[in-house]
Parts: structure tokens; C-alpha cells; sequence
């Protein structure tokens, strides 16, 4: 793996606080507070917390606790738990990107991109305009070795991106890919 490795935990961080800051609870039931509470873990990166908090919680039909779980269980390294929850959540929402890209990420962290690519392009028919799906097809394909692709899906997600937030995650999002695209594109100078 080169220097300009991409990190996938630092991506479910972006995806964890991107989906934390736009949620909007009416009233807090105890599954809301204990999903709070899990995300404020995530974020202080105190995974074990974030999974007790959610691990034996009743979900009811809720696609976010088994969301939430499964990202816990990603950042915590346990990548077959990760795969099981977000597996969960799919098959209670699936029409939801972040949870389609979470899924793809635990597929590249097993090094499997081309499951990872599957699971991207139903991210991008669910919303198109999710900037990280199109990031994480860049990751993908570059896995591959496929350098063009890889810098279509970075200059997507640059697009997407810019119409977007731009928190000091999203910036340091955007010039790690500036930088990976540059990169691709020696390598395929190289030859």
C-alpha cells in the first residue's frame, strides 16, 4: 500500500457525524438517546462504548440502531459483526445510501472491491447525489488498479462534495482525493 492510502475508518467517522448532524429527532425516545449517545462515542472514538450502548437494544423496525451498531463494530476493527448489523439494517431500509457505502466499506476493508463496486452502484441508484458513494468507487477501482475510473469516481465525488458541507472533514476529504488523483494520474504516466 502506497503512502497516499485512503482510510476507510476515517471515512465512516465522515459518514457517522455526516448522518449524526442531519438527524432531526421530534420527541427522544429511548432508542434516539442511546443512538445519541453511540455517536458521541463514535466520535470520540471510543468504540467499545458506542457498541455496548446499542448492542442489546431492541430496534424495533428502526434501521438506524443495527446502522449505528454495525459502524461501531467497523471503526472497532470486528469487520464480520460490521457485516452482520449493516446486513441488518439493509434488510429493514434499503433506501439509503449511507448505509449501501458503510456496507461497501466493510467490503474493501476485506479486500474485496468488486463486491465493494456492487454495493456502490446500488448506493448511486438509490441517491446519486451522495458525494461518498462516488469517493468510495475511486477507492475501488484504484484497489484494482484501474486509475481512470478511479479519478472519474474522485472528480464526481469533488463535484459532489463542493455542493455540499464543507466542514473541515469534508476539506480534508477533498484534498486527500486532489492528491490521489494526482497520484493515479503519475502512475499512469509511469506506464
Amino acid at each position: 500500500m502506497h503512502a497516499l492510502s485512503y482510510m476507510p475508518r476515517r471515512l465512516a467517522m465522515l459518514v457517522a457525524g455526516i448522518l449524526l448532524s442531519t438527524a432531526a429527532f421530534a420527541e427522544p425516545t429511548l432508542i434516539d438517546e442511546r443512538i445519541a449517545e453511540a455517536t458521541s462515542a463514535l466520535h470520540e472514538a471510543d468504540y467499545a462504548s458506542a457498541i455496548s450502548r446499542l448492542e442489546n437494544l431492541d430496534a424495533g423496525e428502526r434501521w438506524e440502531v443495527p446502522f449505528w451498531l454495525g459502524t461501531a463494530y467497523l471503526l472497532d476493527g470486528q469487520l464480520e459483526n460490521a457485516e452482520l448489523m449493516l446486513d441488518d439494517a439493509l434488510s429493514r431500509q434499503s433506501e439509503v445510501a449511507e448505509v449501501w457505502v458503510q456496507r461497501a466499506v466493510v467490503a474493501q476493508e476485506r479486500d474485496q472491491p468488486q463486491v465493494a463496486l456492487q454495493l456502490l452502484e446500488v448506493a448511486a441508484q438509490v441517491d446519486s447525489s451522495y458525494a461518498l458513494t462516488y469517493l468510495n468507487v475511486g477507492i475501488a477501482y484504484e484497489s484494482l488498479g484501474d486509475g481512470q475510473n478511479a479519478r472519474g469516481a474522485y472528480g464526481r465525488f469533488l463535484k459532489l462534495s463542493a455542493a455540499g458541507s464543507n466542514t473541515s472533514r469534508v476539506r480534508r476529504l477533498r484534498l486527500d482525493v486532489l492528491m490521489r488523483i494526482a497520484e493515479t494520474g503519475r502512475r499512469a504516466a509511469e506506464g
